[in-house]
């Protein structure tokens, strides 16, 4: 049973702020690394199970029905603005992290973002290279820039 009879859900604003974060982190690592399929497992599959948006909705549904108008706002205001810092702050921290083994998760130097280099371009479509909402450089055209 969902329940905020402490008062406001600081459990579930901390669990959805470090799952955001959890999230963020491998997409910025893998950024333009890794393929659709394996995104949704890892990055969706095992770390969405983590964070609890059910319980997040119940809960604000809760405090509202109890007549907790202004914790019920205030659940949402927090929890989205938490969420987005942790998963871009995740997302920033793993591009650094990524980079450092020499590859641009950006795909900026000669490369595609998903490290594939420009000579087999042709065996792939751009639709594919451009599924990362995180990546940044989208797909190289080969200008260079």
């Amino acid at each position: 049973m969902v329940g905020t009879s402490g008062g406001f859900p600081w459990a579930t604003v901390f669990v959805n702020f470090t799952g955001s974060f959890l999230l963020g982190l491998p997409a910025g690592v893998y950024a333009g690394r890794v393929g659709s399929t394996m995104r949704l497992a890892v990055f969706f599959a095992l770390l969405g199970g983590y964070t609890t948006f059910s319980t997040f909705t119940a809960e604000t549904v809760v405090l509202a029905r109890a007549g907790s108008a202004v914790a019920a706002f205030g659940n949402v205001t927090v929890s989205m603005i938490a969420g987005l810092v942790a998963a871009f702050a995740g997302i920033l921290i793993g591009e650094s992290l990524g980079s450092r083994d020499g590859v641009a998760a950006t795909g900026r130097s000669g490369e595609y973002p998903d490290g594939c280099p420009e000579c087999c371009h042709a065996q792939h479509s751009s639709v594919e290279h451009s599924e990362q909402p995180w990546s940044t450089g989208g797909v190289n055209d080969g200008s260079g820039t």
